[in-house]
């Protein structure tokens, strides 16, 4: 009798066992770059290609090849309203890198990222944010499919904050563009 009740709940537990298999997680990495494992006019690009490529592993087991995705505009973290040339560069140069990989990057500024659904075709949306410390860079990069908004693939990393970063986000560091000035002159006027 025991035996029997066994082979009773086998299929069950195999059952339960393959829908368990096939709920798969994404992977999200998390990595640092140094000054010293790139130069400071290639880092950006480096670290970026590297978030695509590791992306692009767990991308596959969800898309296929040709497959939409859309590509948003990373937000400062500091200031989510402002915009920055690096907030565009560091989507579009993973977007590249998911061009080679046989992905269909569809670049498409809106307002409001909701509307992409409606008016772009695409199974996934790659979004991310960066923020800024002393003398770091830190960015996240994740794919969201769109159909049920989660997330498929991401990516967390560090940067050195070069002078070419700076650049692209002025006024973060305190390099607002202002010119100092000195006072070369005091008036006596206020002491009497």
């Amino acid at each position: 009798m025991r035996l029997f009740s066994v082979l009773l709940c086998f299929p069950l537990f195999m059952a339960l066992a393959l829908a368990a298999c096939s709920q798969k997680q994404a992977k999200i990495i998390g990595e640092t770059f140094t000054r010293g494992e790139c130069s400071a006019r290639t880092c950006l690009v480096d670290a970026n290609y590297r978030a695509a490529n590791v992306m692009v592993d767990a991308l596959e087991e969800v898309l296929v090849e040709g497959d939409g995705i859309i590509i948003s505009d990373f937000i400062y973290l500091g200031d989510p309203s402002k915009e920055s040339t690096l907030g565009r560069l560091i989507p579009e140069q993973i977007s590249s890198k998911l061009a080679q990989h046989g992905f269909n990057p569809v670049s498409k500024r809106l307002a409001n990222p909701d509307e992409a659904q409606t008016e772009v075709p695409g199974k996934a949306r790659l979004v991310g944010s960066y923020t800024t410390a002393y003398d770091v860079l830190y960015v996240n990069a994740r794919v969201i499919r769109l159909k049920d908004s989660a997330v498929i693939a991401g990516y967390d990393y560090e940067l050195p904050a070069s002078s070419n970063l700076r650049a692209l986000i002025p006024g973060v560091w305190g390099d607002a563009g202002l010119d100092p000035t000195v006072k070369t002159a005091f008036s006596t006027a206020a002491r009497r």
